[in-house]
């Protein structure tokens, strides 16, 4: 993660305008999963930081691995063990979430269609958020 965290903050860097596509939508897909992957406090803070890390980006200079990491650690008050768990979680979903952007031009989240799809019945059937008794 730390070599792609590298990677990514070099394109943004540039100013990229599909990488800042691309990070506005990976930083969407956190914020709104975060807490389902992430269930330790810790964990939540490391991944937390990474994030504003990514947030940022453009005001960052040194975009080397010892120096970002040292930059998770001040803000969390963490082992750098911790971090390298919570970067290699964050790492597989990054990779996925690019090659499918890649792929796409869009990355929707695994048994969701994007937001502007209407449901089918299908859908609505087995959508727990919906109380079918008041329909």
């Amino acid at each position: 993660m730390a070599s792609l965290l590298i990677k990514n903050a070099r394109i943004a860097s540039e100013e990229n305008d599909e990488f800042k596509e691309f990070k506005k939508i990976m930083l969407k897909y956190w914020d709104d999963n975060l807490n389902v992957v992430f269930t330790r406090k810790r964990d939540l803070q490391i991944a937390d930081a990474i994030l504003e890390l990514f947030r940022r980006s453009e005001h960052i200079e040194n975009f080397n691995k010892k120096h970002l990491y040292l930059l998770i650690r001040e803000m969390t008050d963490c082992k750098t063990h911790y971090i390298t768990k919570v970067v290699n979680v964050m790492k597989q979903h990054q990779k996925k979430m690019l090659n499918e952007y890649l792929e796409h031009g869009e990355f929707i989240e695994p048994n969701r269609k994007p937001f502007w799809q209407k449901p089918t019945q299908e859908d609505e059937g087995e959508n727990p958020y919906l109380d079918n008794e008041y329909l």
